[in-house]
């Protein structure tokens, strides 16, 4: 199942100009495996891009009635300007060990205050 998230603003790009994305795809690869992808225009500061995979994933999350997830990896290219990420979560319905858990409620709540929803 996939699910679009609509364009997301707010990201900063390298030396502050504001970066614009485009559509983020939330896909779950099995129940409780979640891929993130997302694509911006122009340089995009790694911290940026992870940011956005997590509210992107937050949202998703919530859609799917779960309530948490951990950060397993994320893959980031620059190419010809533009910048991409594919990140992967694991999903679960209560707090997962290790120091990248997210909380998808107060994730998605922080992300909508700074202008980063978006389902």
């Amino acid at each position: 199942m996939s699910i679009l998230v609509a364009s997301l603003t707010g990201a900063c790009a390298s030396g502050g100009e504001p970066g614009t994305t485009g559509p983020a795809t939330a896909s779950f690869l099995t129940d409780d495996l979640l891929q993130v992808e997302v694509a911006l225009a122009g340089a995009v500061a790694p911290e940026a891009l992870r940011q956005i995979t997590d509210c992107a994933a937050s949202e998703a999350i919530l859609l799917r009635n779960n309530a948490f997830a951990r950060h397993v990896r994320t893959t980031l290219v620059e190419e010809a300007g533009n910048s991409r990420a594919d990140t992967v979560y694991t999903v679960s319905p209560t707090l997962p060990a290790g120091s990248f858990a997210i909380d998808a409620q107060t994730t998605a709540e922080a992300c909508r205050e700074q202008g980063l929803s978006g389902v």
